[in-house]
């Protein structure tokens, strides 16, 4: 195939310089054809008279033929400098090629030396952990000895062990109901501390036994206003008669039995104040102002109940020896807690000498409100 291809090639060059010289020879040819055609009055008679010598004719032809062969060399020289140029690129282009070549081999090698150190530096690690590996593995072979060794021994041991079983079962038996007894222990030791920790905030009140009744109004050295707490019950009291300003007038308008309590506890009593008065099982219901007062640790609270000195003796000489009077007072404590604090009154009389108080503490309940105290209550 390749040498038909060839034969094609070489009979198209033979085609073209035949061509070439044909077309040459007609050019040069071509001005003697047209002389003779003039000149031959003979052969062609057609032909105009010319007047041009024959040295002039000859002039004009040579004139022609050096044109053509100027042409022809400008032609020709053309043609070779294209050639040329065409080679020359081909030239470049085979040199560019060949560089790029060039390059990629010294790249190829500078990789293949980089790749052999790669290589070596990975065959002398590969030499290291084969030296470490060695000492591992007889390192391993002589603990395996050791192992062996201490296998025996687990062995032994595993044996006392099992014999030793029926007894850490029975001891383990034993703890656990000792942790059993320990775990309701501290059950109960939680309860009693919660119970402490409730008691700390429970309001605790203690009667001081003192006991004051005057019918005159004139307030007892034993009360302290600028110390003691007072929490005041007014009964038939006027408009203008506040809680705030009752001492100003009990000495000329009021008489009042009293008596003390005292806060032996470690928080505040909030809001102590008298709510509600029985006798003999009965509520009172009679108009009275009343005064609550905060009792801090620690601090004496003064219960005064004050009545109009007019009824006075009246009232006093109705509940001496009457039977116990109960007596009512709601408090709070500081986490909000509710409380009724209850206790029961005697007033005593003895062959018409003064009287005398007996105060009975009954308890202090905590209660869900103050509210539903009293619908219970009424």
């Amino acid at each position: 195939m390749n040498k038909i291809l060839n034969n094609k090639k070489y009979l198209n060059t033979i085609l073209k310089m035949l061509g070439l010289i044909i077309v040459v020879v007609i050019l040069i040819i071509m001005p003697f054809v047209i002389e003779a055609i003039i000149y031959d009055e003979a052969t062609f008679p057609f032909n105009l008279p010319i007047k041009t010598s024959r040295e002039g004719w000859l002039s004009f032809i040579g004139s022609y033929l050096g044109a053509i062969g100027t042409v022809l060399l400008g032609w020709l020289a053309l043609w070779q400098t294209k050639r040329y140029k065409k080679a020359s690129d081909k030239t470049d282009e085979t040199f560019r090629i060949l560089q790029e070549k060039i390059k990629e081999l010294v790249q190829t090698n500078t990789d293949l030396a980089e790749e052999n150190k790669n290589i070596q530096e990975n065959i002398k690690s590969i030499v290291e952990k084969n030296t470490s590996f060695l000492k591992i593995s007889n390192g391993l072979q002589t603990d395996l000895k050791n192992l062996t060794v201490s296998n025996s021994a687990l062995q032994s041991d595993m044996k006392n062990i099992i014999g030793h079983i029926p007894d850490l079962i029975e001891n383990n038996s034993k703890i656990q109901e000792e942790v059993c007894e320990i775990m309701k222990n501290n059950k109960e030791i939680v309860d009693s501390l919660f119970k402490i920790q409730k008691a700390i905030f429970y309001p605790h009140l203690t009667s001081l036994k003192i006991f004051e009744i005057c019918d005159y109004g004139k307030l007892s050295d034993k009360m302290k206003l600028e110390k003691d707490a007072f929490v005041n019950v007014i009964f038939g009291y006027r408009d203008d008669l506040g809680c705030d300003n009752w001492c100003e007038h009990l000495e000329g308008e009021y008489g009042y039995f009293a008596f003390p309590l005292y806060n032996d506890g470690e928080k505040y009593i909030i809001s102590f104040n008298f709510e509600q008065i029985k006798i003999a099982g009965k509520q009172i219901n009679i108009s009275f102002l009343t005064q609550s007062a905060d009792i801090g640790p620690n601090q004496t609270v003064w219960c005064v109940f004050a009545i109009e000195k007019a009824l006075f003796e009246k009232v006093l000489s109705g509940l001496t020896n009457h039977g116990p009077i109960e007596l009512y007072f709601s408090s709070s404590n500081t986490i909000g807690e509710d409380f009724i604090w209850s206790s029961t009154l005697s007033i005593y009389g003895l062959n018409g000498g003064e009287p005398y108080f007996f105060l009975n503490y009954l308890g202090t309940t905590k209660i869900d409100s103050l509210d539903k105290w009293y619908e219970e209550n009424m």
